[in-house]
């Protein structure tokens, strides 16, 4: 962040004494997120407030869950889960929890973004990995479950680590959940968690499942062709079926295959040689050529002119704002379809460019679309395939741009 833009956010909007809000990162029904700047510290935070409610019970359970958050996560000591700096009331009398901001994208965003190119297999199995060791640190060391994975609740940073964030919901390993106290997304629980007419048993095995649905959600984004060269067929089932999935049979049958190709190749029926009458060479008597002499070429030597560099002859290098416009080059129409679609004019698009690279991080959108879903992906569809320009900074920064629909006369 440059001293520029510190002293801006300083100037404009403050969250309490010593902290000022960058900008909002989601907006719920209990909580909001918003990413800020803490100067005493020198570092970008997260701000997971209370919404501005009445006092009641529903306040005082809502405040009671974000309490538990943070006496959950100060018990881990990993990289996997953010550090709880603080815990504070503003003025206002707000509660908030002041939690370590990682770098990166949601796993949510991070789909969204590579809906048209895909993702590679390597980087699925990467994911897939580190969240595995994620979930083992949570559940053989801490004896706690998340209860809410999703990929909203999971970031991924530029080097592709992952780090679980949102343990409102956490439960320790082997206590009852009572039956009001489910909660969640629907496509990621268990089928014994949305059945469920009465108190369940907390059990890793909730958290194993919302896992298995990530990893097919993302493996639905690799190539056909991506898998297929590293084991991975589109079967299921068992028996006969399961030879196919292993790598083993893969390079055993392209093996066998290379060699019959190879013998069909090598195999072949003997040719007999026809038989061809000999004609004897007759011997042509052939005066010898005289040989030519050669002509000594003689080079005039040119005046050459010098040529003075004046500014003129310089090339001139485009600005990175050109480059930018450059690379947007052609999405006019895709971006009018998705504003039409919402019934919309015009919008604000936030490019948040990756450091030296110039990679797509996020694309925030402003004003009203930023929480349409529909919108998100549709440009997430225009944006996130294009190559961007990096920075002459060298450094992050977000990159603001309107776009509006001008009818012609």
């Amino acid at each position: 962040m440059t001293h520029r833009k510190v002293v801006e956010i300083m100037d404009s909007i403050r969250f309490d004494d010593d902290i000022w809000l960058v900008e909002r990162i989601t907006q719920g029904s209990e909580y909001d997120l918003h990413l800020a700047f803490w100067p005493q510290e020198n570092q970008r935070i997260l701000i997971k407030s209370l919404k501005p409610m009445e006092d009641g019970p529903k306040r005082e359970k809502i405040e009671s869950r974000l309490l538990k958050e943070a006496a959950t996560l100060e018990e881990f000591w990993s990289p996997y889960f953010p550090k709880v700096f603080d815990i504070r009331r503003n003025e206002e009398g707000v509660l908030y929890l002041i939690l370590q901001y990682f770098e990166g994208v949601s796993l949510r965003q991070y789909l969204d973004l590579n809906l048209e190119r895909g993702i590679k297999l390597k980087v699925v199995e990467e994911i897939n990995r580190e969240l595995t060791h994620a979930l083992s640190y949570l559940h053989d060391k801490k004896k706690v479950i998340h209860f809410d994975l999703s990929p909203e609740n999971i970031i991924i940073s530029p080097d592709n680590k992952v780090h679980l964030i949102d343990f409102e919901d956490a439960k320790i390993i082997g206590k009852e959940i009572a039956q009001k106290s489910i909660r969640g997304k629907p496509k990621y629980m268990a089928s014994e968690l949305k059945q469920s007419t009465h108190s369940v048993t907390a059990s890793k095995d909730f958290d194993n499942y919302a896992k298995k649905v990530i990893y097919r959600e993302m493996l639905a984004l690799c190539s056909s062709w991506d898998k297929l060269t590293n084991g991975l067929f589109p079967f299921s089932g068992s028996g006969v079926l399961s030879i196919f999935k292993t790598k083993k049979f893969l390079f055993t049958a392209l093996s066998l295959l290379l060699i019959a190709s190879s013998a069909l190749f090598l195999r072949g029926r003997p040719v007999t040689p026809k038989r061809v009458a000999s004609i004897p060479p007759k011997k042509i008597a052939t005066a010898k050529k005289p040989r030519a002499i050669k002509k000594k070429r003689v080079i005039k030597k040119k005046a050459i002119k010098k040529v003075r560099r004046t500014k003129k002859n310089k090339v001139k290098k485009m600005t990175f704002k050109e480059r930018f416009s450059k690379a947007l080059i052609g999405q006019d129409k895709k971006l009018e379809k998705c504003l039409i679609a919402q019934e919309r004019k015009e919008v604000t698009l936030g490019f948040v460019l990756q450091e030296k690279t110039g990679k797509l991080l996020k694309l925030n959108i402003r004003g009203d679309l930023s929480n349409n879903l529909e919108a998100k992906r549709c440009l997430a569809k225009v944006y996130g395939a294009l190559k961007y320009p990096a920075h002459p900074s060298q450094k992050e920064v977000e990159i603001t741009q309107h776009f509006k629909i001008v009818t012609k006369n």
